[in-house]
């Protein structure tokens, strides 16, 4: 996943290529009911497995003071938004980082734990 920390605000800025997530975009499930159902961690895209994957692409001018987290579901299913945007008011990424692997750790972390945080000092 890569979120958008602006403003006060985390958004999440990729869209989960997954079974669950298109059962909820298609209507059959409900959000709040994802966790609990089989084969949640099926994936319906990815790099690596097929010879041509279709990629998105999201295109926004970038702005001094913009943080940018990328993250596995290692974080991402471990802590909840707000404990990412609490970690994201930190403003530094030297610290968001260590702070976001001891959270998903301390959440159960069962999975694999990937963060990048990129900070924008400069405008273009």
């Amino acid at each position: 996943r890569a979120y958008l920390f602006a403003d006060d605000q985390l958004w999440l800025m990729t869209e989960d290529h997954s079974l669950v997530n298109e059962q909820i975009k298609a209507g059959v499930i409900r959000e709040e009911d994802a966790e609990f159902v089989a084969g949640r961690n099926v994936i319906t895209r990815s790099v690596g497995f097929e010879q041509d994957v279709e990629v998105d692409v999201i295109e926004r001018p970038i702005r001094p003071g913009d943080l940018y987290l990328l993250c596995s579901d290692g974080l991402s299913g471990m802590v909840s938004h707000e404990q990412m945007v609490e970690m994201c008011r930190l403003g530094d990424p030297k610290k968001i980082v260590p702070e976001c692997i001891e959270q998903a750790k301390n959440g159960g972390g069962d999975d694999n734990i990937s963060v990048l945080v990129l900070k924008v000092e400069k405008g273009p």
